[in-house]
């Protein structure tokens, strides 16, 4: 699915795990998107909504089983299987740039804003 075309908390198709990186939905969005029992992981996004699905996500987790959490995770745990997945050509990333050195204080507030597509890419002029 391409996330840039198509919003899947408004497709009406249900999900078993969800499973996040730039959390910028509300958490009932993605709570109401997933199947019975399913299961909700955001491991990034907008700090008001990781606190809300932290905070709130207990609450829903306990009326309907449906599972919304934060992942907390320890910093570049796991790189092996992802750089391997990524060999495989199973694992494709998003990179929003490059962009000049120059524009250093502006992406610094594009990201802080959640408007960034990926991983954002500065190019250093040689």
């Amino acid at each position: 699915m391409d996330y840039k075309k198509v919003d899947f908390t408004d497709s009406g198709e249900k999900y078993a795990l969800i499973l996040d990186t730039k959390s910028n939905r509300s958490v009932f969005k993605y709570a109401r998107c997933l199947k019975k029992k399913g299961t909700y992981i955001t491991v990034g996004g907008l700090m008001y909504r990781l606190l809300e699905v932290a905070l709130t996500g207990w609450l829903i987790s306990l009326f309907t089983g449906k599972k919304l959490s934060v992942l907390f995770h320890d910093s570049n745990k796991g790189l092996d299987l992802i750089s391997e997945l990524a060999e495989k050509g199973q694992l494709k990333p998003v990179i929003d740039g490059p962009y000049g050195f120059d524009k250093i204080p502006e992406l610094i507030q594009y990201l802080g804003e959640g408007r960034h597509l990926g991983k954002i890419v500065v190019e250093i002029d040689k």
